[in-house]
Order: structure tokens, then C-alpha cells, then sequence
């Protein structure tokens, strides 16, 4: 509830940031915030509470508080409680949020964020009720319209972060970018922090080494590393020590297609990668792939992409 959406092709703009330590106790602050805001806490509890919902952010966890959302403390925060902060613009949203008085860029090509009150708070724009502004509409690129190519995330509203993703070191980075006089150090800051947000969404995603992975992950991961093979039951069976038939099965419930069907699409996709990114022929590339027969694999990379591997070489360079 109240999460932030991350996009592929909005970068995060940041409005304030830096480390604190409460110098006295103290309640959060009562407000409805324009800007979402991320905690980290190094050290004491920070409480806070949005709409109905009570946090208790320990070391070590990250909450993030949705703009247009009304957020306050109830309970008094402790004195040398120690916590890093983000006010930033995230997701789609952020783009129609004007910072100057009018839409013409300064001589210097960069819009400088609204210096805050002593509040912190800004008193204008007004959001409109649903608390959500409404972004501008992307322009298609070569006909595919711009909400088909972006990649959009949820970041958790309240996590703890795992030992090997702790973001002190980033966000010190962060904070030392962003209140840098260099126009491409406050730039560099905006990027250092879409990158850190990426990590944290996708994070609780990756397993761990003390969680297992499920049956049908292990098939891929075995597929995927045998990709110049040719696709073989037998070969399954000697590595899971499993009937073909049990692990068919288990994989067509979990992932909705048969292990064929990914073998194929993995060999097809990095087909596709190597036509791009290098200068050898068709034979070749089948070859690396696996396939004794060029022309089964021209007919299978059809019947894929509906062209042959040279139409797609050539179609990829239109692309540039």
C-alpha cells in the first residue's frame, strides 16, 4: 500500500539528502510531504506513522513514504538515534513537477530543485486529491508506444536490508554527489540513487544461499549453462536424479511451458545477442549453438521471429 513505482525511464530526482543524528528526542514530524522520502536507520528506532499504519524502523531497515500521504509520530524518538534520509520525485509522476516558474531551462541546461522552508515543507504545488500528479505522455519510438518499453517496479515499502546489500557506502556517495557544486556530481547523484533503489527491489528476489531454489529454477539455470547441447531427457535425469517424467511435469506447473520450449527460446535469444553484438556468419552462430545444421537453425529462428537471422541482422541495424 502506498509504494513507490521505480521506471526504466524515469530517473529519481532528489530534492535533499544526508546523514542525521538526533541531537535531542523527538516526535516525527506531522506532515504531508510533496516529495517521497526513503529512511535508513543506522542506529535507534525511528517511529513514524502513515495514514493508519504504525512503522518501527530498526537498524538495519528501510521504509519509504509515499508524497501526498499524510505521515506523523506518535511515539518520541530517542536522542543520538542515527538515520539516513532521501527526499526525492520518483517514478512517472515526477516529470510534471515544475521547479521553476516557467518550463524554459536556465543558460546552464539544469533546473535547480526549490530551496525548502524551515518546515521542510513546500507549499506549492497543491496536489490534487487523489495525491497523484499527472505525468506527461512519453512520445512512441518506431511505432512501439512508450508504455510497452518501459520496466516498471515496486520498491518495498519496509524491508530489511541482507548483510551483503547494507547501502551506508552508497549512500555516502550519494550524499557527497549531491551536495557537490559540480553540475555532473549532482547528476551523477540522481543515477547512483535510481541504481541503489534498483538494488533494494530487486534484492529480496534474488535467493539467498540459505534459500532453495525451486525445481524449475534449477532446470533453467542447468539449461542455460548447457545451451550449445543439444536438449537431452537422459542428461536431466543423470544430473537431478529424477525421472524425466516428474521433472517435465514439475516444470510445465511452474513455469507454463515445456523444458523444450525453454531450451529453445534460451538458444534462440542468444542468437539474437550474437547477431547484434558480433561479426559472425550464420553457420557460425549455430554452430556455437549447437545446431549441426544451418539450415534447421535458420527454420527454427524463423519460426521464432518470423525472419530468417540475416533478415534480423539487418533489421537490428534500422534500429540504431
Amino acid at each position: 500500500m502506498n509504494e513507490i513505482l521505480l521506471s526504466s525511464q524515469i530517473m529519481p530526482v532528489i530534492t535533499g539528502c544526508d546523514l542525521y543524528t538526533a541531537q535531542e528526542p523527538f516526535f516525527h514530524a506531522d506532515r504531508t510531504f510533496l516529495y517521497d522520502v526513503m529512511i535508513y536507520v543506522i542506529s535507534g528506532h525511528i517511529y513514524v506513522t502513515e495514514e493508519d499504519t504504525d512503522y518501527d524502523i530498526a537498524p538495519g531497515q528501510l521504509l519509504f513514504l509515499r508524497r501526498g500521504i499524510h505521515h506523523y509520530g506518535k511515539k518520541q524518538i530517542s536522542k543520538g538515534t542515527q538515520w539516513y534520509y532521501v527526499h526525492f520525485l520518483a517514478d512517472a509522476q515526477s516529470a510534471s513537477i515544475d521547479t521553476s516558474a516557467s518550463s524554459v531551462l536556465p543558460t546552464n541546461g539544469v533546473l535547480v530543485a526549490p530551496v525548502l522552508p524551515a518546515s521542510g515543507i513546500l507549499a506549492s504545488p497543491v496536489l490534487p486529491a487523489n495525491g497523484i500528479l499527472t505525468s506527461p505522455v512519453l512520445p512512441a519510438i518506431d511505432g512501439v508506444p512508450a508504455d510497452t518499453r518501459a520496466a516498471v517496479v515496486s520498491v518495498p515499502k519496509f524491508t530489511s536490508c541482507p548483510a551483503n546489500m547494507r547501502p551506508e557506502s552508497s549512500m555516502t556517495e550519494i550524499i557527497d554527489c549531491f551536495h557537490s557544486d559540480q553540475v555532473s556530481e549532482r547528476l551523477k547523484a540522481n543515477a547512483l540513487f535510481h541504481l541503489l533503489l534498483t538494488k533494494i527491489s530487486f534484492c529480496q528476489e534474488s535467493p539467498s544461499k540459505t534459500q532453495q531454489l525451486s525445481r524449475s529454477d534449477q532446470i533453467c539455470l542447468f539449461l542455460d549453462s548447457h545451451l550449445s547441447e543439444p536438449f537431452s531427457a537422459a542428461v536431466l535425469e543423470q544430473h537431478f536424479f529424477l525421472s524425466y517424467k516428474h521433472l517435465a511435469a514439475v516444470f510445465k506447473k511452474e513455469k507454463h511451458l515445456t523444458m523444450q520450449q525453454y531450451h529453445a527460446q534460451v538458444r534462440m535469444n542468444a542468437a539474437c545477442k550474437m547477431l547484434k553484438s558480433t561479426l559472425l556468419s550464420v553457420t557460425e552462430i549455430s554452430e556455437q549453438l549447437g545446431y549441426s545444421d544451418s539450415l534447421y537453425f535458420s527454420r527454427c529462428f524463423h519460426r521464432q521471429f518470423g525472419m530468417s537471422p540475416s533478415a534480423y541482422r539487418k533489421a537490428q541495424l534500422l534500429l540504431y
